[in-house]
């Protein structure tokens, strides 16, 4: 009989990658997440200043597909990542550096990262359903659900009222529109499962806190954040978290976000 080897894959958007090199090391070192595949998003820095050599010596083979000041997106591995994939297939359709995926252990692991958006009907409203719809279109003509796909990443989209801390402001802020749920919905139709709903169909639980407001202190926060996975995954998912304590203020210059984290069997 083969012996499964299992796979811990977490999602972190550090909101500059180097400012959270302390924290990034802290999740590498943790003995009890043993994440072997880390998704960054919002890395900030242009794909050949990433700090390649910070996650060597952490043990981690590492992929950025960056840019300057914003965006940018990072995988970061201690198994060997084959078939990189930067964009949408060619990497100049993806000029602000949003989505990166590789072969992990047979797993394609996507780190990707979605438009905030804007106020209902603005510019930014409509190139965010746009970018979500370019999204389920490179999926259905690159892949099948039956394939096993694990697509990690900060969507900027709180799935339900559940989602967020006020139900009262579901449908009427950036992130809670109806029809932002609606497309990002239409990738669970296609055939990806929210793994943490899959564990906690009613649990609150918050990935992304504003700096202000003291809205860490209050836990005001939304789940914008999301490992999500085909039905070969689903069938794997051992226990998915959210790594809190990245976020508390006692951390080193946190990010705004928390990690998830997933252990597939």
């Amino acid at each position: 009989m083969v012996k499964r080897t299992p796979l811990t894959v977490g999602t972190f958007n550090v909101n500059g990658i180097h400012a959270r090199l302390p924290l990034c090391e802290r999740l590498c070192a943790d003995k009890n997440s043993g994440i072997d595949v880390l998704c960054l998003q919002e890395v900030k820095t242009e794909s050949e200043k990433f700090p390649y050599d910070e996650f060597a010596r952490w043990g981690y083979q590492s992929v950025c597909w960056g840019r300057r000041g914003r965006h940018g997106v990072a995988l970061c591995s201690r198994v060997p990542i084959k078939d990189v994939r930067k964009g949408w297939g060619e990497e100049a359709e993806d000029e602000e550096r949003r989505i990166l995926s590789g072969m992990v252990r047979g797993y394609r692991v996507f780190s990707l990262y979605a438009p905030h958006g804007d106020r209902e009907g603005s510019e930014k409203y409509f190139a965010k359903l746009e970018w979500y719809l370019q999204l389920l279109t490179y999926l259905t003509g690159h892949f099948r659900p039956s394939e096993k796909i694990v697509m990690m990443g900060d969507f900027n989209v709180a799935r339900s009222d559940t989602d967020v801390y006020n139900a009262r402001a579901g449908g009427n802020a950036v992130g809670t529109y109806p029809k932002e749920r609606e497309v990002f919905n239409d990738l669970l139709n296609w055939g990806l499962h929210d793994l943490f709903r899959e564990k906690y169909p009613r649990k609150k639980a918050f990935t992304w806190w504003d700096y202000y407001g003291d809205a860490w202190k209050k836990n005001r926060g939304m789940r914008i954040d999301y490992a999500l996975g085909t039905a070969p995954v689903r069938d794997k998912l051992v226990r998915i978290t959210v790594a809190r304590a990245a976020r508390a203020r006692k951390s080193p210059k946190p990010s705004d976000h928390a990690p998830v984290i997933a252990q597939l069997r």
